[in-house]
Formats: structure tokens, sequence, C-alpha cells
């Protein structure tokens, strides 16, 4: 021990930074000798996250080992090259490249000095971060981290590459094993120039995609690469040339958000709730203002951005820049809310109207952005507002994680009544249930009522409440393959309500799957930071203590953040229907973007029938068309997967 101590100490071999933190990539291979490219590997690799990382370049190899590891910067906090990576812990032990922020740093700190004097270059949060694991090791200091982040690091003592996730999932990282090497990096396009991976779509992951809308972990679109999910850690070790992994978790929803007792607090009224709701959203808020770059925030109108915002205000020394876009379809269009607020909040706020022809044009470049495949057509506007901000700041606060954790969305009120409407079908009529309802459903007009007799039976061995927000419920009619598909979420082992069973599916699911996903890339397309103070896992942790009469009832819910809000903004300004970033989708596909569909959803390749089905596919068009079903997220769904494929020249 003592040797590699030496070792670690003596001069850093092959360390390059360029002036000028948020991606990051790297291998760990079968050595091959000094001269068998791996500089210009990793520089390819780091390359494909320039738009993560605009500010500088940092690459690191050990050619003696068969390591690499590059990095994309995105300088956020301590500007100076005391902040580039590949950083070293001040023993010359570990070496990390980190995508994130560490919101608490400065209490981090303060605890370590508490040990003894600090050996500091710089102000960076991963500084500290690298030394608190030093003195404390790598699992307590995830513990007692507070923030969002994807790492890698390598133990030059022990030999030990460790791949890290923060606990909901905010920062992305995937991986491939390829024979006894391994490849990974914080987008699948970054993994993309190394020899052999795939690049073939996996069977399984279109037919979870085409379920949800996304592909869940570990699987991604592609076969062979995989994600880390959040809350996970992977520890990699060289045995005989072979690659031991042992995958392992510092936090999950099952253990840290829904255990037995955690409804131990009760309050007299919703108003003590709301006290302590506002306590731990201005701490989440003043840790994630910390920055030392301009700094603003997404504002919809909506109760989750409006609070964030006037929490920023509260809390702040500054008036926030916040962003907005408005559309010329007044149905849609939520701008008028969001100016009201923010002139009454006294921010300094941006708004920009977007024509159709600004948004259509996003949608061919969304295969890049994203990589894979996502159901979810508000990635659009979630560009087009990214683009925006960043003209003017470098991090931007969001309200993601509210719904999830307040029992925002509708399907947490309506959900529990018809799972419990369809346990009460005896099994043997649940098939003239289905074609009773999906008929009805045609008849009427009423979406609903087609979905809900979809999903009946979609999935016997799963709980029908976790279908409920599926994006294709049934799948019968659109791929050919079978099989029993996997269960990749964990069931509660505790008792929960029916509307909490929903809200955790959608932690584990929905929230990293689609929210996230949606953010971060269309975010970090632009070079922007994205901050969700909701995530904070205090927060979450006090969120999923409350009593449910006070997180949400039947009739609404966010009820104790509306309490909140209410006393910063009047109610009259924020308490109008749930909207979010809505399109005329189901419009655009029948007109401006019908030739683009037909394109994806009629004439595609043969060669894609190995996945889909073309009847089925052709069907949701047609019901579209008639007016019989509205298809919208049917359709845009597939119209993602086809373009995904397209893009991938598969």
């Amino acid at each position: 021990m003592e040797e590699c101590f030496r070792r670690g100490l003596r001069r850093l071999e092959d360390v390059s930074r360029a002036f000028s933190m948020c991606g990051i990539t790297g291998f760990w291979r079968i050595p091959k000798g000094q001269d068998d490219g791996a500089n210009e590997l990793i520089r390819t690799m780091a390359s494909t996250l320039a738009h993560r990382g605009p500010d500088a370049e940092g690459v690191w190899v050990d050619s003696v080992q068969g390591l690499a590891l590059g990095h994309r910067r995105l300088a956020i906090r301590d500007l100076s090259v005391a902040g580039d990576q590949p950083m070293f812990s001040s023993d010359g032990r570990y070496v990390i490249v980190f995508n994130g922020e560490i919101y608490n740093a400065e209490e981090l700190q303060n605890g370590l000095e508490r040990l003894g004097p600090l050996p500091l270059r710089g102000t960076s949060d991963t500084e500290v971060f690298l030394e608190a694991i030093v003195r404390l090791g790598l699992r307590e200091t995830l513990r007692q981290s507070v923030g969002m982040f994807a790492l890698a690091l390598w133990d030059r003592c022990e030999l030990e590459l460790t791949l890290v996730r923060d606990r909901f999932g905010e920062k992305p990282l995937y991986f491939a094993e390829i024979g006894k090497e391994i490849a990974f990096g914080s987008e699948l396009k970054a993994l993309k120039p190394y020899p052999q991976i795939s690049s073939q779509p996996n069977a399984e992951s279109i037919r979870l995609y085409l379920r949800y809308g996304y592909v869940p972990p570990p699987l991604t679109i592609i076969d062979g690469i995989q994600k880390l999910g959040p809350g996970e850690g992977l520890s990699l070790r060289r045995d005989r040339g072979r690659l031991e992994k042992s995958l392992w978790r510092y936090w999950c929803p099952e253990e840290d958000l829904y255990y037995e007792g955690r409804n131990t607090k009760q309050y007299s009224s919703l108003s003590q709730a709301a006290d302590d709701a506002e306590a731990f959203l201005e701490r989440a808020v003043r840790r994630q203002l910390v920055s030392d770059v301009p700094l603003g925030a997404f504002l919809s109108g909506g109760i989750d951005s409006s609070l964030i915002v006037a929490l920023m205000l509260k809390v702040g020394d500054s008036r926030p820049k916040t962003f907005t876009i408005g559309f010329d379809d007044s149905r849609f269009d939520e701008a008028p809310y969001a100016r009201a607020i923010a002139q009454h909040l006294g921010t300094d706020h941006v708004e920009e109207y977007v024509g159709n022809r600004q948004l259509f044009d996003i949608i061919p470049q969304l295969p890049y952005i994203y990589d894979e495949p996502i159901g979810d057509s508000s990635c659009i506007p979630t560009v087009l507002v990214s683009g925006i901000a960043k003209k003017h700041v470098k991090v931007v606060l969001s309200g993601d994680g509210g719904d999830e954790l307040f029992a925002g969305y509708n399907h947490y009120r309506w959900g529990p009544w018809v799972s419990e409407a369809i346990r009460s079908i005896p099994t043997c009529m649940r098939g003239a249930a289905k074609r009773g309802l999906i008929k009805s459903g045609q008849t009427l007009r009423k979406r609903r009522l087609v979905r809900l007799g979809e999903s009946i039976g979609a999935l016997p061995s799963t709980d029908p409440l976790m279908l409920l927000n599926a994006n294709i419920p049934d799948l019968s009619d659109l791929v050919s393959y079978g099989g029993q598909e996997k269960q990749w979420y964990a069931e509660p082992r505790v008792a929960l309500s029916l509307a909490e069973r929903i809200m955790k599916f959608d932690i584990q699911g929905h929230l990293p799957g689609d929210i996230l996903v949606k953010v971060d890339r269309a975010s970090m397309h632009f070079g922007l930071e994205c901050r969700a103070p909701f995530l904070d896992h205090g927060v979450a942790e006090f969120a999923c203590s409350l009593p449910s009469k006070h997180r949400g009832n039947y009739a609404e819910g966010k009820l104790v953040l509306k309490e909140v809000l209410s006393r910063l903004i009047p109610r009259e300004l924020f308490l109008r229907p749930k909207a979010g970033f809505g399109l005329p989708l189901g419009v655009w596909l029948r007109a401006d973007l019908k030739d683009m569909a037909e394109k994806y959803l009629i004439h595609f390749p043969t060669r894609y029938e190995e996945w889909l089905m073309r009847t089925g596919v052709v069907k949701l068009w047609h019901e579209h068309q008639t007016g019989t079903v509205d298809r919208q997220r049917e359709l845009w769904t597939l119209i993602s997967l086809m373009m995904w494929m397209e893009a991938e020249d598969l």
C-alpha cells in the first residue's frame, strides 16, 4: 500500500487540459502498449460530448492498465484550471471524471475540515467530493452528498473502476461490455466510436419503449449497451484478464422513500404541513442557487415552476431571469400565465413566441439530440426553450419532480378508481369488458375509454395500475415477437395506497426514463445545466412522509404546494387546469405533418417488419385520420422510433 501511494504521488502522466463539467466517457481494456491509439480514441469519444461541455476538454490515459478517462467541461463553479478534469485526489490514489453538481459541497467541506486541514487546490465541488472519498470512502460520501451526478472513479491502488449515478437519475450514464473490455459515456453517441459497439436495436427494448415511451434500465434501445439505474453503482475489477462486476445500490425509493413507519409526523392542519414544506424547499433552492455563472429558471406559469421562481426571489440575492415560450395557437399557449406571474414577482422575464415552422424544424434533430427514441412530444418545445435560455444564462432551475412527489398528475386520482373497477371484473369476463369498452370509446369518440379497454389484460402479470400512463398499453397488433415481458420495476414490499403505488412507479420509471431524459438532453444540447430543487432527496423524503391528505385527494393534487405558493402569489394566478408543454400534435398529424407521418408509418422499409407489424401501425394511423380514436400519443411514439431507426441507417 505504501508503494501504491508513492506511485500515486509521482508525476501524473499523460494528462492534457484545455482552457476554456458535463460530459464523461472512458474505457478499460486489456493493455496494448504505449502506442495503442488509446489517446486518440478517448479524444474522439470525448469530442462527441462537446455540446455537454463546451468550455474545456481533458483526457487521461494509463497505458499500463489500459484505462482511459475523458471529460468535457461546462464551467459552472471554479472557472479556473483548478476545476478541470480528469481530477486527481491530493494523495494521488483516485482519478475522477464527474458530471453534475454537489449542492452541499460547502457543508461537506466543513465536515471534512473538522477531521483535519484539506489540501484543496481550488473551489470546485468535484474536488471537495473527491477529498471526501479519500477520508470517508465512496459510499459514505455518496450518502452525505446532495446533488445530481454521474461519475467514473478509478482507484489506482485497488485497480478498481466504479461508475455511479445520482439518486433520481438526473444525469445519465451508459456502458457496454465488449468481451473483456468496458466502455462508458454520458450519452450513447460517446460509445459509438469504440470498436465492436453494436448499433442494432434490442427487440425487448423496442417492446418496452412502445409500452412506456422510454426504455427502462438496465436496457437501452441498442443491443449490448446498458444504462446504470438511478442510485446505482457498478464496480469493476480484473481477475486473470476477466472483468469482475459488482452492481450495488446506495439509494432506492423502496428503502429511502416508501418504508414502514414513514408517515410518522402528523400535522394539525395543511398550513402547518406547508410550513415544513416551505422550509425544505427553501433550503433546496438556496443550495441550487450556488453558481459562478449567470443563472435563471424555466417558467411555465404552472404550480411547480412558479413556486421555484418565487422561492428563488425569496432566498436569493438577485432578480432571476425567467424563460418561457408562447405558441401561435391560443389553445396551447401558456405564455400569458407565465407573464402574469413574472410581472407579479418582478423577474427579468424573457418570452419568445414560436411558430409551427420553428417547432417542425426541431423534429429531424431529435434522433441526434436524444440518441434513443422518446415518446414524449413535449421534447420539441423543451429543446426550443433551452436554446432561448442559453442565450442569457448557463444554469436554469426547473419544477421537475413536483408532480411525482406531490401527487400532481391526474392519474393519481382517477387511477385507483379504475384499478379497483378492473379488479372487480371476473377474469372470465375481462375479454368481453375489453371489447365493450373499446367499441364504446370508438362510438363516442372517447379516447380514455378505448385506452382503458386496451389496458385490460394487456399485461396479465402486471397490476393494471401500471398501464394507466402507458404510451401504448396493448401491443398485440404491433409486435410479432412474443414471450413474457420482463418486470423491470420492484413491486412495493410495504403497504401503500393505490395512489402511492402509482407515484412510486413513476419515480422509478416515468421520471428518470422520460421527464429527466427530456430535460437533460435538451438543455445539454446547448451546454445549459438544468437543476431540479424538488429532487433534493431531503425534499423527496419529506414529501413521502406527508400524510396523503396533504399531498392530494380525489379532487386535486399538490395541496401542500398550493398552500405554500399562495403565500407568495395570489391563487388566481396559478389555479387552473394542468397543461404542461401541450402541442396540437393530433391536428398536425392530420395536416402539416401528415406527409412526414405517412413516410414513417405507412411507407416504412420492409426490413423494419422484423420489429413491427405493418398492419397494426396502419390501423392506428387509419383510426386517427378518420377521427375514430385520437392516436396522437401512440403515433408519435412510433414516429420517434422510426426516425431513430432511419438516423441509425438500420
